[in-house]
């Protein structure tokens, strides 16, 4: 009877490890207009570099330096020339994606009121080489899909 108790334990603990360790990113669908539409952030910006952020032996994100081309949807002041650094989650299971140094981005996303970690975007986001857009996509995020901009999007934490 003994040596069927450690099996079945055994059996247990295995399969609270893997179903513990299991997660997913999951991105409902959207249509392109509505993704551009209601994202806080929207640029097109120039990735110059990426840098690993590491937490232990895993890598969690990236840190892009982009370079703004065009604000479609003006996050706070930052203007057409600057750059910024934008955090991407590495981790497909944490909507991750990865960004090409030296393309240039449609990159929609969020931003925060702090300095740290201000701008991310992730899969679930619009990043996409601009030059894959199509003429009406660019036609829309240029003005014409009619999005009301004025009201400005900030995510805002509360601290209990």
């Amino acid at each position: 009877m003994e040596p069927l108790r450690v099996m079945t334990w055994t059996t247990l603990v295995v399969l609270v490890l893997l179903v513990d360790g299991i997660t997913s990113c999951y991105c409902p669908p959207m249509p392109f207009q509505d993704q551009f539409c209601n994202s806080p952030l929207a640029i097109k910006g120039f990735v110059e570099s990426g840098e690993p952020v590491w937490y232990g032996f895993r890598r969690e994100y990236t840190r892009y330096v982009v370079k703004i081309d065009h604000v479609f949807k003006k996050p706070a002041s930052e203007m057409f020339g600057e750059k910024i650094v934008i955090s991407v989650p590495y981790q497909p299971s944490m909507c991750g994606a990865t960004l090409s140094e030296g393309q240039s981005y449609l990159l929609t996303g969020s931003y925060f009121p702090s300095n740290f970690e201000k701008y991310q975007t992730n899969a679930c986001d619009l990043i996409d080489r601009y030059e894959n857009l199509s003429a009406e996509e660019i036609e829309g995020i240029s003005g014409g899909f009619g999005c009301n901009f004025n009201m400005q999007k900030e995510i805002n934490f509360k601290t209990y």
